[in-house]
């Protein structure tokens, strides 16, 4: 993706850890976390970080989206199994839940074949927070006034309904 970023600029381009963000404080208006890339790491303290980093760079009452997927409806509709096709490969992904010490994480095994030999094999996995968890983290990051969407075109959350979570806060004074 960011060699895809140079070919198309839309502005600067700066790989880093988002636990250790290359830039000065109060840096940034707002921080976007999209599709989900909250929540990969192992360690809960790591995901935190994250959001302790964001809110290091972006100035007090500036904004902040966390889209997430939303897990009471993710989980009660996940599929262990799907196969689809992309040009000539064909991709076999595995969803399921694992639970230990660190909690609960959506684990997604991905194969992908030509014709029938095995050509790259992935393995995504992301901690399930549930609402009021995830608030409570973002909120012990510096984070306030938390508004809960359920989708990009800005409807209300809906635990049953909504695709996504998305999360707006404010940065504390």
């Amino acid at each position: 993706l960011l060699r895809e970023a140079v070919i198309r600029p839309a502005g600067k381009v700066v790989r880093g850890d988002m636990r250790q963000l290359p830039f000065a404080d109060a840096s940034f208006g707002s921080a976007l976390s999209m599709f989900t890339t909250f929540g990969y790491f192992a360690d809960a303290a790591e995901n935190r970080r994250v959001l302790t980093e964001a809110a290091r760079v972006v100035r007090p009452g500036g904004l902040l989206a966390v889209d997430y997927f939303n897990p009471v409806r993710t989980l009660a509709g996940l599929a262990p199994e799907s196969t689809r096709f992309v040009g000539r490969y064909e991709v076999v992904e595995r969803r399921r839940v694992e639970t230990d010490s660190r909690g609960d994480r959506l684990v997604k095994s991905i194969d992908v074949f030509e014709e029938t030999n095995l050509v790259d094999q992935m393995r995504e996995e992301v901690r399930i927070y549930q609402l009021a968890e995830l608030d409570a983290e973002i909120e012990s990051s510096g984070w306030v006034d938390l508004v809960r969407l359920g989708d990009y075109e800005g409807h209300a959350f809906d635990q049953e309904r909504s695709s996504r979570l998305i999360i707006l806060a404010r940065r504390a004074t």
